[in-house]
């Protein structure tokens, strides 16, 4: 990762503040309390949001401010990446809101969580290492503030193994052989249940030998049922075969009985013939007897003629009917007219002005009205007169054409009827030859008839010869029946034993499977209480010996790289070789001068100033070695790191920041003889409470 540029909005002392972050070694210069830290604090919100017990968002939204952002682009994997944060102030205290992260362009809005999600990935970061409550690996890679250093020098050694085994994560060799004691002792439980149901082992052979015994007697029996079950089926078979024998006498009878029915029905149908045959004859007969009288032949008119005679006629009455209706309107319009002309003549007399003209109505006008009126009513009743008239005339011309199709259709009638008297003829005089020819047939069929009922009174005394041989027949059938019906009670209740037996066997080799699989599974159990004992030693006894010794090799490795780190940044620093410097198996600096052991706290100012930046370079040197899925080894802050320093010494510490492999380095620091050690200056001041970048 490589810083680009940030901006300040509303945090701490900066109302508006934008920096540029180039690379190589920066000195963040300012007066003690200029707004340096602010910057700082800046990028860790950008990156990880608020850190609980590093800074809140009290702290940082500028006083009196209500809303408040920081927007940082950095460099990561070859992507440029800008992530916003917004804090905004409420009855509850400073909240974020959401804010938004850009990707090579690509802008998504975003919650505070997404955001750290997204740098946490971006940086590759284990997010058990950046919780709520810190950011431990970025505080101890990238930025570790002054206080906080002092703090990791100072505290027990406890304590500082702890944080160092976390952030090389070395601590999940402890929370794996916790795992595996807790997976050992759960081991032992399900060896105990396992090892309860093992002593069942005998019992159930037992069992299993008894059941044994009790399926063979259900077999044993079994076969002396089915043995004399085939006994009876074969007793079954010889009366089903001799019944078989008789069923074909049976056969034989009833085909018998069957040739006698038929017989006799014949004879019955041969009798009924011969009457039906002899009452047809006389029947018929009394039909050729009627009388046959041929109607007489006349010239009769076309019924089409007629019809078209009547057409013609119904076209002149429904003439003459519409002629009738247009008078009888005309009559209607003429007596409207009249009515209202007499009612003209009946107003006048009762009003002062005339309705028609408008004039005043004196007697002479009154009597010209009326005269008017008069003459109207006069020439329109001889007008309706004359209507009237031809009305009436029509009527009498619609009577004398109602006459005529009358006449027209008895005429028809007439020639309808001689048509059907004509046709009747016919047709009886052909039933009547029909019925000639049918007489003469039916007194052949008479005779037929006859001759049939002879033969047929024959046959049926030879079948009735046959049939009273047959005579033991039912009896024998009978007995048969009834021997028949005993073997199949008694084969039924055999099948019937059978069954319970072959039930019963059933149950015994299901009960003797079921014994069998506890048997297997107490085999089974002793198997596995066998493996489960020897999981239970290997992890016990040797897998957590072997995790113990891999830790111990892991922390051995680290703390020889931390220790020869740690003497050598030292040794480039502070330039005496009667001061020896190391680190202790607890990670705590340990040093001697001229063969005696020395606090650190008895050090000069630049001695302590070297151990505790020396520390600082081996702590980022061993973690970026040990972590090389990490995105933050380009960069490098370094927190008032000189305090005490000689000119000599500043020099090393150009020579050793050089020598590292960050390609930005930031040192942040009050003292202006840094200016001479950096490749680059951000300059910082503070007035009326505002900070800003000079």
């Amino acid at each position: 990762m490589r810083l680009k540029t940030i901006t300040l909005r509303n945090i701490r002392s900066y109302e508006k503040a934008t920096i540029d972050f180039p690379d190589g070694v920066t000195l963040l210069s300012g007066d003690i309390g200029s707004g340096k830290t602010s910057i700082l604090l800046g990028v860790e919100f950008a990156l990880f949001g608020i850190i609980r017990g590093s800074f809140s968002g009290d702290s940082l939204l500028r006083h009196g401010s209500d809303t408040g952002s920081v927007t940082l682009t950095f460099l990561v994997d070859g992507s440029t990446v800008t992530v916003h944060r917004e804090l905004k102030r409420r009855s509850k205290g400073v909240r974020q809101r959401e804010g938004w992260y850009e990707v090579d362009g690509d802008r998504e809005a975003a919650t505070a969580r997404e955001i750290k999600a997204l740098v946490i990935d971006l940086l590759g970061y284990p997010e058990s290492l950046v919780t709520k409550s810190k950011s431990m690996l970025y505080r101890y890679t990238v930025y570790t503030p002054q206080e906080e250093m002092k703090t990791i020098l100072r505290e027990s050694a406890d304590d500082r193994l702890e944080k160092i085994r976390k952030v090389l994560r070395l601590d999940k060799y402890r929370r794996v052989k916790d795992n595996v004691s807790e997976y050992a002792r759960d081991l032992g439980r399900r060896i105990k249940t396992e090892e309860h149901g093992l002593d069942d082992e005998e019992s159930i052979r037992e069992a299993i030998q008894e059941k044994e015994d009790d399926r063979e007697d259900l077999v044993n029996r079994k076969e002396e049922a089915e043995n004399q079950k085939q006994a009876v089926k074969e007793s079954v078979e010889d009366v089903e075969e001799e019944l078989s024998k008789l069923e074909d006498d049976r056969e034989e009878l009833n085909k018998l009985e069957r040739r006698q029915e038929a017989v006799q029905t014949k004879i019955e149908t041969v009798e009924q013939n011969l009457e039906d045959a002899r009452a047809a004859v006389n029947e018929k007969e009394d039909a050729l007897n009627e009388s046959l009288e041929e109607p007489e032949e006349t010239e009769l008119p076309s019924l089409e003629d007629i019809s078209e005679e009547v057409q013609a006629v119904d076209d002149k009455i429904e003439a003459f009917r519409e002629k009738r209706r247009e008078f009888s309107g005309k009559v209607d319009v003429l007596a409207s007219k009249i009515d209202d002309a007499q009612d003209v003549t009946e107003r006048i007399k009762e009003l002062d002005e005339c309705p028609t003209c408008g004039q005043d109505v004196d007697k002479e006008h009154e009597k010209q009205v009326r005269d008017e009126q008069d003459e109207k009513i006069e020439k329109w009743e001889a007008a309706r007169k004359k209507v009237l008239e031809k009305i009436e005339d029509i009527s009498t011309r619609l009577d004398s054409l109602q006459e005529t199709k009358a006449e027209y259709q008895e005429k028809k009638q007439t020639v309808k009827d001689a048509r059907n008297k004509r046709k009747v003829y016919k047709e009886k005089k052909k039933r009547h030859d029909d019925i000639q020819s049918r007489v003469d047939t039916l007194r052949e069929d008479l005779q037929g008839y006859e001759d049939d009922m002879s033969d047929l009174k024959d046959r049926l005394a030879d079948v009735q010869d046959d049939i009273a041989s047959y005579d033991d027949l039912g009896d024998r059938v009978e007995a048969l029946r009834e021997r028949q019906e005993s073997l199949q009670e008694k084969r039924e209740t055999l099948s019937s034993t059978i069954a319970r037996l072959e039930e019963k066997e059933k149950r015994a080799k299901d009960r003797l499977e079921e014994l069998q699989e506890d048997l297997e599974a107490v085999r089974d159990a002793k198997e596995r209480v066998t493996r489960l004992r020897k999981t239970k030693t290997w992890l016990t006894e040797h897998f957590t010996n072997v995790l113990d010794l891999i830790e111990r090799h892991v922390l051995l490795t680290v703390h020889q790289r931390f220790d020869e780190s740690f003497r050598g940044f030292f040794n480039d620093l502070v330039e005496d070789d009667t001061v020896l410097v190391d680190v202790d198996t607890d990670f705590t600096p340990r040093v001697t001068q001229d063969g005696f052991d020395m606090d650190v706290e008895d050090l000069s100012g630049g001695e302590k100033t070297s151990v505790a930046l020396a520390y600082r370079l081996a702590m980022n040197d061993v973690l970026n070695a040990y972590m090389d899925d990490i995105k933050t080894d380009d960069v490098l802050v370094l927190d008032e790191p000189t305090d005490g320093f000689s000119g000599e010494q500043l020099d090393r510490l150009r020579d050793i920041l050089r020598s590292l492999q960050a390609s930005q380095i930031l040192i942040v620091s009050h003292e202006e003889k840094l200016e001479g050690v950096t490749e680059n200056i951000i300059s910082v001041e503070k007035t009326n409470n505002r900070s800003q970048i000079v």
